[in-house]
């Protein structure tokens, strides 16, 4: 781990990286802030949604937002957040437990496919084509 993954980076900046790549909850984040803002901090946002806005200076893609009922989604992209979800799981977990959970992931994909997913009234169906992996990862599964 390294010494100050958040070095370079203002507090708001820190939090709003710590947040997003721990997958914190919104309620919790706001918790964080309203704590910190008692606590000489006052020029961080009351709101985690405030926080986690994409910065002025993302890229395009983090700035796309697009309107759904309730509000609007940022779209993160799949791969960074699958990548981000399971790095911080797998550097919390033994070795030894590493293989159950793989054994978990692969009867509940072996299931989906078989049976799908019910959302929403329907049936939707999960079709996996590939598994791509790093070296460490490969090493891992055999």
């Amino acid at each position: 781990m390294q010494k100050d993954p958040y070095a370079g980076h203002t507090l708001a900046e820190g939090l709003r990286i710590w947040a997003l790549e721990t997958g914190q909850t919104l309620h919790s984040v706001t918790l964080l802030l309203q704590h910190l803002r008692m606590h000489s901090h006052p020029e961080l946002p009351a709101d985690a949604r405030t926080l986690l806005k994409p910065p002025p200076e993302a890229t395009p893609n983090e700035r796309d937002k697009v309107p759904i009922t309730r509000g609007e989604l940022w779209y993160q992209d799949v791969k960074r957040c699958l990548q981000v979800y399971f790095s911080n799981i797998l550097q919390r977990i033994e070795v030894n437990f590493r293989s159950a959970i793989f054994a978990a992931v692969v009867t509940e994909m072996n299931e989906l496919q078989t049976s799908g997913i019910e959302m929403w009234g329907k049936v939707h169906w999960v079709s996996l084509r590939a598994i791509i992996a790093d070296t460490p990862a490969r090493l891992f599964i055999k």
